[in-house]
């Protein structure tokens, strides 16, 4: 029997000699411990509401996009204004985004920050936002890849009428 399996099963006598010691002088508790009740998590506020999970009551189907031009031009203002969160050179042919979090959150704020319209983040996808001017309709929009691909031309899903949000 080699070393390594003789030290083995002496730590394995061990532990059962030790784990099994008299009743009389190691009784056994048995009833469980009391269970220490776990607090409600408190909730915490993001920064950018998200879409809440639909209601049923918005019909959503593809249709001629409203906000296409917006979206696209607010994209362009953010590659203008933070250069440092893209990178243009990983796969020639598209724009990469570093911080897709920030770069979806920036779209979402600055789209808000005009008067006329509002924009939040969906609840079922993150690299994806609902645009809307009033509760009429709202139209979904897919602005980045899987791979974190700045989707500028192709990002319009669908309408939904009412608005989701």
């Amino acid at each position: 029997m080699s070393i390594y399996r003789t030290v083995c099963l002496l730590m394995l006598s061990c532990a059962l000699v030790i784990g099994c010691g008299d009743s009389a002088s190691n009784p056994v508790n048995s009833s469980p411990p009391a269970a220490t009740p776990t607090p409600a998590p408190t909730p915490t506020a993001t920064a950018t509401p998200y879409v809440p999970p639909p209601n049923g009551t918005a019909v959503c189907v593809e249709s001629e996009p409203v906000f296409s031009d917006l979206v696209t031009e607010v994209i362009d203002e953010i590659r203008e204004e933070r250069p440092d969160i893209f990178d243009y050179e990983s796969m020639p042919g598209w724009i990469i985004t570093i911080r897709p979090g920030r770069f979806v959150q920036t779209v979402v704020e600055k789209i808000d920050a005009r008067p006329q319209y509002r924009a939040v983040r969906h609840w079922y996808n993150e690299n994806a936002l609902s645009v809307k001017e009033n509760n009429e309709y709202s139209e979904t929009y897919f602005i980045l890849t899987s791979f974190n691909g700045v989707n500028r031309i192709r990002a319009y899903s669908e309408t939904c009428r009412p608005a989701e949000f």
